[in-house]
């Protein structure tokens, strides 16, 4: 409380320090809400500590995208394939980075950390890839949120008041189920692009097979082998083709 300003930077650099290092963020968001509530108050503390943790978290995350596109392209490629989704990310990011880096943040598919380092390797711009920092406030929010009710539930506890702490206990599930619901949209919206990607991957599959001379033996096309069908009309059956994929889950 004595040194709020040295604290924040301290905490900063600390968080920094931890999303290039690999090592988890969460308990140190939960204890960001905890100790900047008794700084600034309930809610001024929430929200001095959500902000510290994003400057932090986005430089860190910053860094990593440059160490992984730049310094450590080769080893981080290496360890890519650990993560099956990533193939799929890496396509749907060469279309639309912005928005797709959006909605990993808002709902990550792959760990943090590794998500940093993993997207140096894909096609999105540094701009963009900060630009999408906005999607970690909705949960920095929330978990910073619960942290300081931590400190609200002690103190309610110590004075004997039931309102505060009714309303403390009900803030927090609804922070909860406010989080978990952005995340459940975001990862809808994620997996809506994937398949889309699968799709187009299929109609280029199918249209190099007709490319290929006309042997009259075309199992994947819709049965006249000796015509051209356009790209709407074998559509349907190049999804087919490929529905184990494209019915798979990127959020599981």
């Amino acid at each position: 409380q004595d040194n709020a300003v040295a604290g924040s930077f301290a905490f900063i650099a600390l968080y920094w320090f931890c999303t290039v290092m690999f090592i988890p963020g969460s308990l140190l968001t939960l204890g960001a809400g905890f100790v900047f509530r008794a700084v600034a108050g309930p809610w001024g503390g929430v929200f001095l500590a959500t902000l510290i943790v994003i400057i932090g978290a986005a430089a860190g995350a910053s860094t990593a995208f440059l160490l992984g596109r730049f310094v450590f392209r080769e080893k981080v490629a290496s360890y890519k394939a650990k993560y099956e989704k990533f193939d799929i990310i890496d396509k749907v990011v060469e279309q639309q980075g912005l928005k797709v880096t959006v909605l990993l943040r808002l709902s990550p598919v792959i760990p943090f950390s590794a998500f940093n380092y993993f997207m140096g390797l894909t096609g999105v711009s540094f701009k963009h890839y900060n630009m999408a920092h906005i999607g970690m406030i909705p949960g920095t929010l929330a978990y910073c949120f619960i942290g300081g009710t931590v400190g609200a539930i002690g103190d309610s506890v110590g004075f004997g008041d039931p309102v505060v702490l009714i309303v403390t206990i009900v803030g927090t599930v609804f922070a909860i189920i406010g989080m978990v619901y952005i995340s459940w949209v975001a990862k809808k919206e994620f997996n809506k692009i994937a398949n889309q990607q699968r799709m187009k991957d299929g109609d280029f599959d199918l249209e190099n097979m007709d490319g290929i001379g006309d042997t009259g033996d075309h199992s994947t096309s819709n049965g006249n082998g000796a015509s051209y069908n356009p790209p709407e009309a074998s559509a349907p059956d190049g999804g087919d083709s490929d529905g184990s994929d494209a019915s798979l889950s990127l959020g599981n």
